[in-house]
């Protein structure tokens, strides 16, 4: 959440909540768009046209497997629930992820798909910690589709119903793909004058007594070499550097 993370991040920021991050489609004239009716209504003359939308492609059981991991529960597997898909792990069921058709609220009756991610995704060990991207597919041979129902009846109450569908997730194909998260960390000086005064240090190259007036009496010389002197800062060298800060990220 919040800024990407590392050299690489792809600037893609859509963590406003609720969870971990939701964006919603914008595509012009909503879900729609997506889909061309024709026809007409005959020599009855007008009527309505009406038009509904709907994911299809689940058993009338159970769930579709996908290759996605949570990195808390394992699996995720995508249900439809209430029109609404839900993709839960395998420890407990939890909802990893939600897929809906929303109205748009600036739109009225312009409809979008707005995807919501709830826990963080395995993206394995890619050699790329930040942005990676996982697309959500499924494991076997199927489809999940967005069907665009449509009802036309004249001025006499004779009405026609036809549907057509778009893929949306497959086994090798999809529209919804995940970023990868990645920890941040700020380190920062902080030496005070105390610490400043532990960490220097004096060598004397001369062995044995100071030679000349003007000596300081410092006959460090202890083996190995002419000379040998260890700093004494109280806590280590570490106490050179403020609090560590930043945060392991979702994952």
């Amino acid at each position: 959440m919040g800024d990407d993370r590392g050299s690489d991040a792809d600037g893609n920021n859509d963590d406003d909540g609720p969870g971990l991050a939701q964006v919603t489609t914008s595509l012009e004239g909503g879900l729609a768009a997506l889909f061309a009716v024709d026809g007409d209504y005959g020599t009855d003359g007008p009527g309505t046209t009406t038009g509904s939308f709907s994911f299809v492609g689940f058993p009338t059981e159970g769930g579709l497997e996908t290759t996605l991991s949570s990195t808390a529960g394992g699996v995720i597997t995508l249900y439809l629930e209430g029109g609404m898909i839900v993709g839960r792990d395998a420890n407990g069921g939890d909802p990893v992820l939600t897929i809906e058709i929303v109205e748009s609220p600036a739109d009225s009756g312009l409809y979008q798909l707005q995807t919501t991610l709830y826990e963080a995704l395995d993206h394995g060990d890619d050699n790329n910690h930040f942005d990676s991207a996982l697309n959500l597919l499924l494991a076997d041979e199927g489809a999940v589709k967005l069907q665009y129902e449509v009802t036309r009846t004249d001025a006499d109450g004779d009405s026609v119903t036809e549907s057509a569908a778009v893929n949306l997730i497959g086994e090798a194909t999809s529209v919804f793909s995940f970023d990868d998260d990645g920890p941040t960390l700020t380190v920062t000086a902080a030496m005070s004058e105390t610490e400043a005064g532990q960490l220097a240090v004096n060598l004397d190259e001369t062995v044995g007594a100071d030679r000349g007036a003007d000596a300081d009496g410092n006959d460090d010389d202890a083996s190995p070499a002419l000379a040998q002197v260890t700093s004494a800062v109280t806590g280590g060298l570490v106490n050179l550097f403020g609090q560590l800060g930043g945060d392991y990220g979702s994952d």
